[in-house]
C-alpha cells in the first residue's frame, strides 16, 4: 500500500476548500473585473479569512494576485513521503482538481460562474502547495482552459464528487475489501478517517457507489455491537440523525468531509451489509444535516 489514498485527497479538498472561500465575494452580476483595485479588494477579503486549518491534514495559508495570475497557498503536514507522491502523481493530481469546478456548481452553479470570471478577464489560477521539506507544487490553469472544461462536461456536483472518490482509490492501487481499522496512520485520508471514527473495528469498507444525490460506503459486519434491525429503527428517527450527525462533526476530518458533500448537494449513507449478503440497513444522513454540522455552513446555500 502507498501513501496516494491520503495525498490526492488532500490537494483536492484543500483547492475545494479555497475555491469555495471566494464564493461570498463573487458579483452577483455579470462579472466585470476590470481594474487592478478590484482584484485587490477580492483578495484582501479572502485574506482576511485566512489562514485556515483543515482538519488534520495541513492549512490554507493566504491567496495572492501577481501579473493576473491568482495564487492559492497551501501547506501540508506529513512526512518525508509527501514530495514522492507529488513528483509521481503530477499529471493525475492535476486532471483531478480540475472537477473542484463541476463540484462548485452545487452551490448556484459557482463553478462555471467562478470560471468564466477566469476566462472573461484573462486571469489564470494556480495553487501552491508547500510539502514538509519546504518544496512548493504548482498547478497553473488558464481561465480559458477551465471554462472550456465546465463548459463542455456533462456531469453533476454529486457525479464529480463521486469521480473524485473513485481517483482516490484507483491511486491508492487499494483492493477492497479492506478492514477499517487495518489502514494505519500514515495512510488514512480525511474519508479514511470518517469511517474510523465512525465504524466499529473490524467491518469491511466493500465499494463506494452512488444513487443518484446520494453517496453510499457499503460497509460489512459481523454486528457484534448492533444488529441491523436496530439500525432500521434508529434510520426513521430525524432527531437521532441529527444529533449522530452532530457528533461525527466533532472530528475535525469529518466535519471537512461533511463540508465537502454538502459542496456537492450531496447526501451521505452508511450502507450496512451482513456477511451473508442477505440482508442490509442504512443510516442516511441528509444534505440539510450535513451542512448544518459541516465546517463551512455559513457559505453553503
Amino acid at each position: 500500500m502507498n501513501t496516494s489514498f491520503k495525498k490526492i485527497l488532500l490537494a483536492f479538498f484543500f483547492v475545494l476548500i479555497g475555491a469555495v472561500i471566494i464564493i461570498p465575494f463573487l458579483p452577483n452580476t455579470e462579472p466585470s473585473f476590470t481594474t487592478q483595485q478590484e482584484l485587490n479588494n477580492v483578495v484582501k477579503q479572502m485574506n482576511a479569512k485566512l489562514p485556515r486549518k483543515v482538519g488534520s491534514i495541513g492549512q490554507i495559508d493566504k491567496v495572492s494576485l501577481t501579473n493576473n495570475i491568482f495564487t492559492y497557498h497551501y501547506s501540508i503536514y506529513g512526512n518525508s513521503s509527501v514530495a514522492k507522491f507529488y513528483e509521481e502523481n503530477f499529471n493525475e493530481i492535476r486532471d483531478v482538481l480540475l472537477f473542484v469546478l463541476p463540484l462548485m456548481n452545487g452551490q448556484n452553479d459557482m463553478g462555471i460562474a467562478f470560471a468564466k470570471l477566469l476566462s472573461e478577464n484573462r486571469l489564470s489560477i494556480q495553487f501552491e502547495i508547500k510539502i514538509p521539506n519546504g518544496e512548493l507544487f504548482h498547478f497553473k490553469y488558464e481561465g480559458s482552459e477551465l471554462f472550456d472544461f465546465i463548459s463542455t462536461l456533462q456531469i453533476t456536483p454529486t457525479e464529480a464528487l463521486l469521480k473524485v472518490v473513485d481517483a482516490h482509490i484507483k491511486l491508492t492501487n487499494l483492493s477492497l475489501p479492506i478492514t477499517i481499522n487495518n489502514i494505519e496512520n500514515e495512510y488514512r485520508s480525511i474519508y479514511t478517517n470518517t469511517l474510523n471514527q465512525s465504524i466499529s473495528s473490524g467491518n469491511k469498507l466493500l465499494k463506494i457507489v452512488r444513487e443518484e444525490n446520494n453517496v453510499i460506503s457499503i460497509i460489512e459486519t459481523d454486528e457484534t455491537e448492533f444488529t441491523l434491525n436496530q439500525i432500521k429503527e434508529v434510520d426513521k428517527d430525524s432527531l437521532f440523525i441529527d444529533n449522530f450527525a452532530m457528533s461525527l462533526s466533532e472530528d475535525a476530518d469529518f466535519r471537512e468531509f461533511m463540508s465537502m458533500l454538502a459542496i456537492a448537494h450531496s447526501n451521505f449513507t452508511y450502507r450496512f451489509r451482513n456477511q451473508e449478503a442477505n440482508d442490509s440497513a442504512d443510516i442516511f444522513i441528509p444534505y440539510s444535516f450535513l451542512k448544518k454540522h459541516c465546517s463551512l455552513p455559513t457559505l453553503l446555500k
